[in-house]
């Protein structure tokens, strides 16, 4: 087996995308519940991204494919722009448990593209990076972050069309259209 291990992106990849619109709604009705305005609370989510994702401010995958992995005895670890919020909330959900390694960029203080994010996730499973393959969507420049660190960076092909953050590099390398797919590069 040419990789040892395997670093997942979570948003996209893991969890399955969600709209741009389903996201808008969830956002606007928990704006009035708290009385604040739908608008401008959607335009300070979003102008705050950045902030929120490395910690400065405030539908499941194919979990069949990470079980396998497991069963393999591949080590499997994690890698995501997540909010301090959701990394409470991901320790408690029955995903954590399928990862040997969780690194969030709101406890590294760096987000994706950036290198550290990926050194730090194969530190996680003790793994050079050069032994680790990366699995993502594409969000966030994540592809070319991970080669860039050394990782070898595997596309998996999402619906993107409404996706809350459609726009994203185009990626000339390896692709997959399923995590399941991931078994068979694995195998190569």
């Amino acid at each position: 087996m040419k990789w040892r291990g395997v670093l997942f992106d979570l948003f996209g990849t893991v969890v399955r995308p969600f709209p741009r619109v389903g996201h808008q709604r969830a956002l606007s009705s928990a704006a009035l519940t708290t009385g604040l305005n739908p608008s401008k609370c959607n335009a300070l989510w979003e102008a705050d991204y950045s902030n929120r994702v490395i910690g400065r401010s405030g539908a499941i995958g194919d979990v069949s494919t990470l079980q396998r992995l497991e069963e393999l005895r591949v080590p499997v670890g994690l890698v995501s722009n997540a909010a301090p919020d959701f990394v409470t909330a991901f320790g408690e959900s029955p995903l954590w448990s399928l990862f040997r390694g969780c690194v969030f960029v709101c406890a590294v203080g760096v987000a994706k593209p950036d290198r550290e994010i990926y050194l730090q996730g194969a530190t996680a499973l003790n793994l050079d990076p050069k032994d680790l393959l990366f699995v993502g969507d594409g969000s966030d420049d994540e592809l070319n972050g991970a080669a860039a660190a050394g990782l070898t960076a595997v596309l998996v092909e999402v619906d993107t069309a409404d996706a809350y953050d459609s726009d994203r590099p185009l990626w000339a390398g390896a692709r997959v259209r399923s995590l399941t797919e991931v078994l068979n590069v694995l195998g190569s």
